[in-house]
């Protein structure tokens, strides 16, 4: 009984241990759902709101912006998975809306090389 009762408890241990850090990383952190949830939905806008036209993008860094404060702003009192969550989605958006920054600005100056 009792040697039945160490097996057990060191099982347990071992179990406890082996998810530690290193199994911790096989789970999604709250950033990170956030991260990859704002990338989609800011690729959402820029492709259903103005056909991802790079004549408007302004007004997606506008609608951006308007997103995250209705949707991701959080307070200091809110808990800290939901500040988590909301400081990764807020940079996935903001990453997207970089890279269409780029690539309008890029598209811009290939194009004024065409003009010659």
């Amino acid at each position: 009984m009792i040697m039945n009762n160490i097996f057990h408890f060191t099982f347990a241990l071992a179990a406890a241990l082996m998810s530690g850090p290193g199994a911790v990383s096989a789970y999604t952190s709250d950033y990170d759902r956030g991260y990859s949830e704002g990338q989609q939905k800011a690729k959402n806008i820029w492709k259903n709101k103005d056909g991802g036209n790079c004549a408007y993008i302004s007004k997606f860094e506008d609608q951006v912006d308007d997103f995250i404060r209705t949707h991701y702003w959080y307070r200091s009192s809110d808990y800290y998975a939901t500040q988590s969550f909301d400081k990764g989605a807020q940079s996935g958006m903001k990453r997207v809306l970089q890279q269409y920054q780029t690539q309008c600005h890029d598209d811009n100056n290939h194009h004024d090389d065409d003009v010659d």
